[in-house]
């Protein structure tokens, strides 16, 4: 006996009654989405995911600090993910995620298989340029992001 997925079928309603519900009305509202998300709202919507990963997006950038990434890259130019992962003393998938995060924040370029620093991040990021705002960053992460997490309960409580 196979166990099979189960049929979906693009005629049966899975909307609240007076929506239309084949396939053409599902796909020009798919299409309708879209285009609104990726033209209309793309701004806000690019805004509003860095809103929702800030945490994660914030620590991914600190830890791109610890590393020195910014610096050994600028010193380098440009690195493949191998070169980087041997600098770092990283294992393959730590490497990647790390490098992901970073390209996704637009601090790293990657063109074919190399990175390379953004504009800001040669200027802020890496520790040999006087502009750097390393220090400020490590405050934020150490002093600044601990009691963030009751933020909610002191705005409700009206206390610090």
């Amino acid at each position: 006996m196979s166990m099979s997925a189960p049929r979906i079928d693009p005629e049966v309603p899975t909307q609240p009654t007076g929506h239309k519900t084949g396939f053409l009305p599902r796909l020009r509202l798919l299409s309708r989405l879209y285009v609104q998300e990726k033209l209309l709202l793309r701004r806000r919507t690019d805004e509003f995911y860095h809103v929702l990963g800030g945490h994660i997006f914030f620590e991914t950038l600190v830890a791109g600090i610890e590393f020195d990434l910014f610096t050994l890259v600028s010193e380098k130019k440009r690195l493949t993910h191998d070169e980087i992962r041997n600098h770092l003393k990283l294992q393959d998938q730590p490497c990647r995620i790390l490098l992901l995060g970073l390209t996704a924040l637009k601090l790293l370029r990657k063109r074919g298989d190399y990175y390379s620093n953004s504009l800001i991040a040669n200027l802020l990021l890496n520790r040999k340029h006087p502009r750097n705002i390393i220090n400020i960053i490590r405050w934020q992460h150490s002093i600044n992001y601990r009691p963030l997490h009751s933020f909610h309960r002191a705005l409700k409580e009206n206390s610090n």
